[in-house]
């Protein structure tokens, strides 16, 4: 394992699986504890990470109590994320990890999957009390980008939960959302997540929303708090304080205990695209920013202590 180290400076390649710590990991245990990626600056193609480019195993890793400062991600394919590129199929641990004034600029097209935090996931894995902030993502010609997420994809047995993302700045094309961008093939319920400040920008204004931008899922959501303002061209049917486009068709997806701010979305549905019940059943819903910030799940996950 790795502990107490820092690592910095400039890593530039024109191939893929490139990170400022490991480019391709496929161990069988490790751990990753206590460090600091500072000042590094880590250029590829496809699957880019601050810490790690490529995670491919169905091994045990923990990752925790780690800081992302100052960091830039520049990448020109799919799959990049302030701290993990791709990750697929590993029995893991992220947690108590914050990416802080991250600049990642993915010049790629298409379905391209950037996140904040993690590019890609298929597969399940264990994420709670992690955070981005003060960040900035460019990613003008991409599609499925998050703050947090790009996509996660078919994470039946995962724990997700209390992350949060915080003013960050999300430029994107579609398939955009301020936490992730989007969500397919089943996933494990989402337990408290975060998004405020910061700005969601789409230059097409389809499938944008302050939570996730795309779900074809079965999913089970719970507390979940989004206030992060968008802007997208008009007129557009696909964007929503939360979601901006459910597929329900077979699928079953349950909101509970969650809301959006009122006084930053004013007059903008919870979907793009109608979810039967969630709103008029209490589930979801508009509260002002006085109103959220005296609801007790809000405080827990804003006084997470990360380091």
């Amino acid at each position: 394992y790795l502990d107490n180290i820092t690592s910095a400076g400039i890593i530039t390649a024109t191939g893929s699986h490139i990170g400022g710590v490991y480019g391709y990991f496929d161990e069988t245990s490790w751990g990753y504890y206590r460090n600091s990626v500072s000042s590094v600056s880590v250029s590829g193609v496809n699957n880019v990470g601050g810490i790690i480019g490529t995670i491919a195993s169905d091994s045990f890793y923990e990752y925790h109590n780690n800081t992302l400062d100052n960091v830039t991600i520049s990448c020109s394919g799919s799959n990049c994320g302030g701290a993990f590129g791709s990750i697929s199929n590993p029995s893991i641990e992220i947690h108590d990890i914050s990416v802080i004034d991250l600049t990642l600029n993915a010049s790629g097209s298409a379905e391209t999957k950037i996140g904040g935090f993690i590019g890609e996931v298929i597969g399940d894995i264990n994420v709670y009390y992690n955070s981005v902030q003060n960040s900035f993502i460019n990613a003008d010609n991409n599609n499925r980008v998050g703050g947090f997420f790009g996509e996660i994809s078919g994470s039946t047995y995962s724990v997700i939960d209390e992350n949060y993302v915080r003013d960050t700045n999300i430029e994107c094309n579609s398939k955009c959302g301020g936490f992730v961008g989007s969500i397919l093939n089943d996933i494990a319920p989402i337990l408290g997540a975060y998004v405020q400040g910061g700005s969601l920008t789409s230059i097409s204004g389809d499938e944008l929303g302050g939570f996730a931008g795309y779900i074809d899922s079965d999913i089970s959501i719970s507390y979940i708090y989004t206030a992060i303002p968008m802007t997208y061209p008009v007129p557009n049917t696909l964007s929503g304080a939360v979601v901006g486009n459910n597929i329900t068709a077979g699928n079953t997806q349950t909101f509970n205990s969650s809301n959006f701010d009122s006084d930053v979305y004013g007059a903008t549905n919870a979907f793009g695209t109608a979810l039967a019940g969630q709103e008029n059943a209490g589930n979801i819903g508009p509260l002002t920013t006085a109103q959220m910030g005296a609801l007790t799940n809000y405080n827990n996950i804003l006084s997470v202590k990360l380091s």
